[in-house]
């Protein structure tokens, strides 16, 4: 769910093909109709709270690789019969279903995480020790004030350290996607939510085991 390789290697040559013009992307998200994993094991991961991180983690790659206009596939699309011994896949629509406002499934929280903070100049963040490898952030300047967001790929929790420079307003608040487990999802109630995330002196945060988190001035 986090592998990268393929934005790390079709998007430059997009880029160096395109000559100077910008490149987006779209019908970006899970690809959950492939593969001979049947659906009771790819649905918890489909439709669960790691999901959204994931998708989290896939827009904020394609931001650091230069894209400037990423769109998520979709609002609407339950599952599909794949096949009989397979059975009924999870989609990738971004909501439950469309009969009342709220019905997000943990990808369409992990959207309305990033429109929170993306605003103004993209800066890529720089990471370093313990855990780093298993981060991807990026962090947004606008007249409100410096914002950020960040995903794990990490398996535990991994508190965060954040330096700002002092040119704008630092973030003062920070928010999480949370949920009991990593598979708990949205189908049957409202069981993976945004939530309020402390954020201690020294902009420091603890981004929870394939955690997605935003701080916002």
């Amino acid at each position: 769910m986090f592998d990268e390789s393929d934005e790390a290697t079709y998007i430059p040559q997009l880029q160096n093909y395109a000559a100077g013009k910008d490149i987006d992307a779209y019908e970006i998200n899970l690809k959950t109709t492939e593969g001979d994993a049947p659906a009771t094991q790819r649905n918890p991961l489909d439709a669960g709270m790691v999901s959204g991180t994931a998708l989290g983690n896939r827009l904020i790659e394609g931001m650091n690789l230069g894209l400037r206009r990423q769109l998520i596939f979709d609002l609407s699309g339950y599952n599909d019969k794949v096949s009989p011994t397979l059975g009924n896949v999870f989609l990738w629509g971004i909501t439950r279903d469309l009969t009342a406002a709220g019905n997000l499934r943990p990808t369409g929280l992990a959207m309305q995480m990033l429109n929170s903070v993306v605003a103004g100049d993209f800066y890529q963040a720089t990471l370093s020790g313990i855990g780093a490898s298993g981060l991807r952030a990026a962090a947004f300047l606008s007249p409100a004030g410096w914002a950020f967001v960040i995903a794990s790929q990490n398996p535990s929790a991994l508190p965060v350290q954040i330096n700002v420079p002092a040119n704008a307003p630092p973030p003062t608040s920070a928010y999480s996607l949370s949920a009991s487990t990593i598979t708990t999802d949205n189908e049957t109630g409202t069981n993976v939510q945004i939530v309020s995330t402390p954020m201690s002196l020294g902009i420091q945060v603890t981004v929870p085991p394939y955690g997605l988190v935003v701080l916002k001035p």
